[in-house]
């Protein structure tokens, strides 16, 4: 949960974006790296088939909504590590909402009963 959040910023925020050549790339950028990092997340696959060696792809309501809940999200983190009162466009406020909204998503999930055990 807290690494996730940590090396996906670091990818997505800090090395993947394209910063130094001009805001158009910039916003440009941050759309196209805010979807493939929601496709990644792979909420567009059935993986049940996968003790089989298969896996379906789920392109459902359902699917497309978290991936786009995704994209938002990631939307949110670079909003966060280019806003204006971040002026050295230092990582940790995007690292730290990451962290945040992980750590939101698993207590949610622990709540509903979907955490097995803490391991």
């Amino acid at each position: 949960m807290f690494s996730a959040g940590f090396y996906e910023e670091i990818l997505f925020r800090g090395y993947l974006v394209i910063e130094n050549k001009g805001r158009r790339v910039l916003i440009l950028s941050i759309f196209v790296f805010s979807a493939l990092f929601a496709l990644i997340h792979f909420h567009w696959i059935d993986w049940k088939g996968m003790k089989y060696g298969w896996f379906e792809f789920d392109i459902s309501l359902e699917s497309c909504y978290w991936t786009s809940i995704l994209f938002v999200n990631s939307l949110w983190f670079y909003t966060v590590r280019f806003f204006v009162f971040n002026k050295t466009k230092s990582l940790l406020p995007s690292i730290a909402a990451h962290i945040v909204s992980n750590s939101g998503v698993f207590i949610v999930k622990l709540v509903q009963g979907h955490v097995i055990g803490l391991y």
